[in-house]
């Protein structure tokens, strides 16, 4: 699909899938019927115990930092300004879907998996946990939203490459470098796959990556976003760069505290 087809029609099965991801968890986190009076108390930022990478790569999986690269790449022959609104809606919309998934998700294996002392060693695993306590119907809805997210990343993954390489040769998309950059990746990821490691700690350590890479990223983008040679009246005002202070300061702040404690200088 990323090699023959055109942009348009990847991103409209993106979309799909998107779609289909955010329905399938939604529905089965309505199956499972957590208690919300929990759900609503993990909206006071806390860390337990041992949570500290699992938060990190939370944020990772949920702002991939290669995202940034795909949407500024894949908008760019597009750009207008009267458009401005609608990409600033497009990454609202697309965050906060990215936010709403994550927590359907957690909330439905803490009210199904925690506390079981079943260990979840793949997707499988978690589909089929699911299949005595609510039946086959939340089984079904979970191995959709869970074959959704994975066809979104590998599009989405090599996509970005794609995007990077074609910058780098300055050349357009239907060009062979944007083609040779997503399909090296998507061949590393078939690779990968085939050395029988877990993919549970593969992808954890993914995200982690991100995550730890997303600071790095920000303190360019804000640079960047506020640079008026390059952006003129479209530049960042005090409100945006008040929040991506904020932003920064956290993921940072979780940053420096893993590899602190990785170090043995952080309790």
């Amino acid at each position: 699909m990323l090699i023959f087809s055109k942009p348009r029609w990847v991103e409209n099965v993106l979309i799909a899938l998107v779609l289909l991801m955010s329905a399938a968890f939604i529905l089965t986190f309505l199956l499972i019927r957590p208690d919300f009076g929990d759900v609503l108390a993990g909206f006071v930022p806390s860390i337990p115990d041992g949570g500290l990478m699992t938060a990190i790569a939370l944020i990772g999986t949920t702002i991939v930092p290669y995202n940034l690269f795909l949407h500024a790449g894949s908008v760019r022959n597009r750009w207008d300004k009267e458009y401005l609104p609608e990409a600033q809606l497009d990454n609202t919309v697309s965050i906060g879907i990215g936010g709403l998934v994550s927590m359907t998700i957690l909330a439905t294996a803490a009210a199904s998996l925690f506390g079981s002392g079943k260990t979840i060693e793949n997707a499988v695993d978690m589909a089929q946990q699911l299949t005595p306590l609510f039946g086959n119907m939340a089984t079904a809805t979970l191995g959709a939203g869970l074959f959704a997210a994975g066809l979104t990343s590998a599009l989405t993954a090599p996509l970005a490459t794609g995007y990077i390489v074609q910058e780098i040769f300055n050349a357009p998309a239907s060009r062979w470098p944007f083609r040779i950059g997503a399909l090296i990746v998507i061949l590393s990821g078939t690779f990968a796959a085939l050395l029988g490691y877990r993919p549970v700690e593969l992808i954890f350590v993914a995200q982690i990556a991100n995550g730890l890479l997303l600071p790095i990223i920000a303190i360019f983008l804000l640079r960047l976003a506020n640079s008026s040679k390059l952006l003129g009246t479209y530049a960042n005002g005090l409100k945006a760069n008040i929040l991506g202070v904020v932003i920064l300061l956290i993921t940072t702040t979780l940053g420096f505290r893993l590899i602190a404690r990785a170090l043995g200088f952080w309790p």
